[in-house]
């Protein structure tokens, strides 16, 4: 198949007020279909006018010269908090030039769905963004979304057919990086924490964390000079690191530590988190509440880790694994890290959809066909 009129549409990364963790997603996006031979369009940031008309320009220019499109949702679109007539535009634009090209959708996010749950929005807020959300969606041919919980939800909201989806499981890595022979497991367990903010207020969780001499703690991200104050010996906060920096410092460490304000633990049904990823890149393995149902049953699934019930529950479950078990869960999360590094979950969604799309072309060779045999002689 040829393709070269084959695009990935993507706003810039580098855009204001977004996380390391989003940023690490559109850069993915970029070079795990830059090496499926799409061709990276990246349309800009729009926060004044001339930016916007340039974003939307270079959008329709390249949508209508493609015969496949795939680009990444919520990013492709404004944020659903913004003016409702801009997002209604941008929809309506969107759902015009689907019509010209084979069109993918790769969802990563469900924001509205994640502020409702947080009461962060509501529930006109909600509906409204819903509005919006479905004239994008029914926009597109294929719609790539984590897994059959995040699947059930949009079919739930919008009314969709199961032709329409595809399943990823969970994001990829890309980052450049080779783990070392696996880390043995001494005492004390080192346990690592990434976060893009560690402020007070949403990690105030911290502080339950049950003090150990067997247990030490290290936390990375903006915000987190409040967590030495605590003055306590098993734990230090360490500032912030890049993503691709990630997967050597996390290496160093036994287990990667997953934890939220439990108040989006029914969004992360849904899907895993870019967090979870970036560990398993560095081939370390995750421990995290079992609450959090999706990753816990990645978790399971690949044998990358430990669940636990409480954070009272944490030393209790590392004192209790031995060093022929640990190693075992280290080589397992090495063999997903390398999948994940690659863009394996990525580009197996893409594939699937891009096999979808021969199957209409053979349909419509077929109709064409059957229609030119019909004309009377």
């Amino acid at each position: 198949m040829q393709l070269k009129k084959f695009i990935y549409l993507s706003p810039s990364p580098y855009l204001e007020r977004i996380s390391l963790a989003s940023r690490q997603v559109l850069l993915d996006g970029i070079k795990f279909s830059s090496e499926m031979h799409f061709i990276p369009v990246i349309l800009g940031k729009r926060y004044t006018l001339a930016e916007a008309a340039n974003y939307y320009l270079k959008m329709i220019k390249w949508w209508r010269k493609a015969e496949v499109v795939l680009t990444i949702y919520p990013y492709i679109c404004i944020s659903f908090k913004r003016s409702y007539l801009l997002r209604r535009l941008e929809s309506i634009l969107i759902k015009w030039l689907s019509k010209s090209a084979y069109s993918i959708l790769y969802i990563v996010d469900l924001p509205a769905d994640r502020e409702l749950i947080r009461q962060r929005i509501d529930i006109k807020m909600y509906n409204k963004a819903n509005k919006i959300e479905k004239c994008i969606f029914e926009s597109f041919d294929i719609l790539l979304v984590f897994n059959e919980n995040m699947k059930k939800r949009i079919q739930e909201k919008y009314g969709f057919n199961d032709e329409k989806f595809l399943l990823f499981e969970m994001l990829d890595y890309g980052v450049y990086y080779k783990p070392a022979k696996g880390k043995g497991f001494e005492k004390p367990v080192k346990v690592v924490f990434l976060s893009s903010n560690l402020n007070e207020r949403d990690c105030s969780w911290i502080k339950n964390i049950p003090c150990s001499r067997d247990v030490v703690y290290s936390f990375f991200g903006n915000d987190g000079e409040w967590i030495n104050k605590l003055s306590r010996g098993d734990m230090v906060y360490c500032g912030v690191i890049p993503p691709k920096d990630v997967p050597k410092v996390a290496s160093e460490y036994h287990f990667g530590l997953i934890y939220y304000d439990p108040s989006i633990k029914k969004y992360l049904q849904y899907g895993s988190t870019s967090k979870f990823s970036a560990y398993i890149a560095a081939g370390l393995p995750v421990i995290c509440p079992s609450s959090f149902s999706y990753i816990s049953y990645l978790i399971q699934k690949y044998k990358v880790g430990l669940t636990f019930n409480s954070l009272n529950d944490i030393t209790k479950i590392l004192a209790e694994i031995n060093e022929e078990e640990y190693i075992m869960m280290r080589e397992k999360s090495a063999e997903l890290g390398e999948k994940i590094r690659n863009g394996y979950f990525f580009k197996k969604a893409v594939n699937l959809a891009l096999h979808e799309y021969e199957k209409t072309l053979v349909e419509a060779k077929a109709s064409k066909q059957v229609s030119v045999k019909e004309l009377p002689e």
